[in-house]
């Protein structure tokens, strides 16, 4: 029995992988392009029992999901996974750069190694992951590459330049992507989430301190959910997008608006 496929399309038999897809934003995508009929794989790096779990899930509503373990901050374990998958598949038709990772570190106080952990995940593993997967496509002259960044590729955030500057690497990362490769007929588009509810934002979400003072930069007054963003996920790799490539989509509650929101109030 095949999953129902979602009112924008169908995605049956399209190979998809999802990095960083054990849990929050990215299980949230994998279990969406299963439930329209994608063959995904799961990517993990150290949560193999949640990504097996999720596969277990995906297929007992009759879709396909295949844990995939890699590391994407090292280059031998992407050639390993894209190995794999054009061994199992021979193809691959969507790619979700979702895998990353978050640190605070004051500037004055920020180490090399602080820096070089999360831009060598975010921005590197990103390229490296677009990059196999665009050689991929290319062969076939088709594809869909997503990535997520974050509003932090444009709102500035204390604490977290290397975080800032890796998101909004990606956003640039995606625009020259999208260009070069608009005539292989491979899109590529990005999409930055705002305040999503997400095991790594559990820290503050049930404080009511901390959280109000995010609320209260977000015009919708409300947190975001892992199922919004796999939606503008779903519709950005279908046939209904074929249009689209080199955006940036917020998915923020109007977060990106929250300086002149503040001053209407």
């Amino acid at each position: 029995m095949k999953m129902q496929n979602s009112t924008l399309g169908s995605l049956t038999n399209r190979v998809a992988l999802v990095t960083g897809a054990s849990s929050g934003i990215g299980k949230a995508i994998a279990q969406r392009l299963a439930s329209e009929g994608a063959i995904v794989y799961i990517n993990y790096r150290g949560q193999a029992s949640k990504a097996k779990s999720l596969a277990a899930q995906i297929q007992a509503k009759g879709g396909l999901g295949i844990p995939i373990r890699a590391d994407i901050s090292k280059e031998s374990d992407i050639k390993k996974m894209f190995q794999k998958i054009t061994s199992d598949q021979k193809r691959l038709d969507i790619l979700v750069n979702n895998a990353g990772l978050e640190s605070k570190a004051p500037i004055l106080k920020m180490k090399t190694k602080d820096w070089d952990l999360v831009i060598n995940t975010n921005l590197r593993g990103s390229f490296l992951c677009a990059r196999a997967a665009a050689q991929m496509m290319a062969k076939r002259k088709t594809g869909v590459i997503i990535n997520i960044s974050s509003v932090h590729e444009t709102i500035p955030w204390g604490g977290y330049a290397h975080y800032c500057a890796s998101k909004s690497g990606i956003m640039m990362l995606t625009k020259t992507m999208a260009l070069e490769l608009a005539s292989l007929n491979i899109r590529v588009n990005n999409i930055a989430p705002g305040a999503i509810s997400t095991p790594i934002n559990d820290s503050w979400i049930h404080k009511p301190a901390i959280k109000k003072v995010v609320l209260d930069k977000i015009p919708e007054q409300r947190i975001g959910t892992p199922e919004e963003v796999a939606g503008a996920v779903s519709y950005l790799v279908s046939d209904e997008a074929r249009y689209i490539t080199g955006i940036s989509l917020f998915i923020d509650g109007g977060m990106t608006l929250y300086s002149s929101f503040l001053k209407q109030g």
